[in-house]
């Protein structure tokens, strides 16, 4: 973000894209790869924390597991979160910095049920 505020501030910009906020996935090919990541240490503490969720001390593939069954409307609706609020913060920096240029973003062009609703779960 800080990278972000200094490119506004250092540069005479009319508007910016986000190019692709989403989860890792290879959506422009014939049959997409959208593995469910991220399982790590530090992403699993954030959720726990951020969603009041009690995880039990369990090795990363059980978690990733856990997390995409028991807890997986909780689990999706965070991701969906971190992405929107980044997008949020985007904005908000560029309403600070230089209220006049515009943000647009470049985002997969699906339907909420192509590929089993990978749009929001994947």
């Amino acid at each position: 973000m800080n990278e972000f505020r200094g490119m506004l501030s250092n540069f005479d910009i009319d508007g910016i894209w986000l190019d692709y906020h989403h989860s890792h996935a290879s959506w422009e090919r014939a049959e997409p790869a959208m593995p469910d990541t991220c399982f790590c240490e530090r992403c699993v503490d954030q959720f726990a924390r951020e969603t009041k969720t009690e995880l039990p001390d369990l090795t990363t593939p059980d978690l990733a597991e856990l997390l995409l069954s028991e807890y997986k409307e909780t689990w999706v609706q965070w991701r969906c979160d971190l992405f929107t609020d980044w997008v949020r913060e985007f904005r908000s920096i560029l309403d600070e910095t230089r209220p006049a240029a515009l943000l647009g973003t470049y985002h997969c062009p699906w339907t909420d049920s192509d590929y089993d609703g990978a749009l929001r779960e994947s």
